[in-house]
């Protein structure tokens, strides 16, 4: 759980607000951050290294598959209000049209 939390504070914040060598520092503190975490439940007996190491990379896992889904939907949402043609027009009817064009009825 830290890790997808953590991990959506870093990417957020690298995204919106850090450039440069801030990135690198805001990755770094999080890995830590994780990583002390991932200690400290092992440290209290709460989960074994196996249970950590799962977690984490079930977190990685989750993380990666929220942030291409978002990015997916925002190139999708871009590209809609990029291009309002007919897009749900099919593609048979669309050239149907350019026929007639060619041929010079102009319907």
């Amino acid at each position: 759980m830290a890790t997808l939390v953590y991990g959506f504070i870093a990417v957020f914040v690298i995204l919106r607000l850090a450039t440069g060598w801030w990135q690198a520092l805001i990755v770094f503190c999080t890995g830590v951050l994780v990583l002390t975490v991932a200690f400290s439940r092992m440290y209290l007996g709460a989960h074994y290294l196996s249970d950590v190491l799962g977690a984490m990379a079930a977190g990685v896992g989750w993380l990666a598959i929220c942030l291409i889904s978002v990015e997916t939907f925002r190139r999708r949402l871009m590209m809609a209000h990029r291009n309002p043609g007919p897009a749900n027009i099919p593609l048979s009817t669309m050239q149907e049209s350019k026929r007639s064009e060619a041929k010079g009825n102009g319907n």
